[in-house]
């Protein structure tokens, strides 16, 4: 997927991100992309699915059930920073775990849809109509914190 905007600024954006040390820089980048996540995140919330009454997941066969309440999706939406890149990176994800009540399966079926049940996206329309948002909530932390960087530093 090939997302292109213009935001203007920028190149002021990357001088003043230079007069940063590394350190800082870095913080300041990953508290910027962040902001644009929670943006998507939110909207993730909103949109989606809430199943229409409780019910149960186990384990394996003959465990004793999980309930599930219904909205779990959307509670389980979880961000994570991806260490060990040369960028700024945050991933976007719902919660698979038998304690979160496999919720990341459920919202991969629900988004892509099975053989037997349509898609249902929420993520990818939540993306689509928040990017530019999201873009402009990461030039304006950005902006916040390179300012709060300079006159700590003096």
């Amino acid at each position: 997927m090939k997302t292109t905007m213009q935001i203007d600024g920028l190149s002021d954006l990357g001088k003043a991100m230079s007069g940063l040390t590394r350190d800082i820089a870095k913080k300041v980048a990953f508290a910027g992309v962040l902001a644009g996540a929670g943006v998507i995140k939110k909207a993730a919330k909103q949109n989606a699915h809430v199943a229409q009454k409780a019910y149960e997941v186990r384990l394996k066969a003959g465990d004793k059930p999980q309930t599930i309440q219904p909205g779990n999706i959307g509670k389980k939406l979880a961000t994570k920073r991806i260490k060990g890149t040369l960028t700024a990176e945050y991933a976007l994800f719902v919660k698979n775990k038998y304690k979160d009540g496999f919720a990341g399966r459920a919202a991969r079926l629900m988004e892509f849809g099975t053989v037997k049940q349509p898609a249902k996206p929420f993520m990818r329309p939540a993306y689509e109509a928040n990017k530019e948002k999201a873009a402009y909530a990461i030039k304006d932390r950005l902006a916040k914190r390179i300012e709060k960087a300079n006159s700590t530093t003096r």
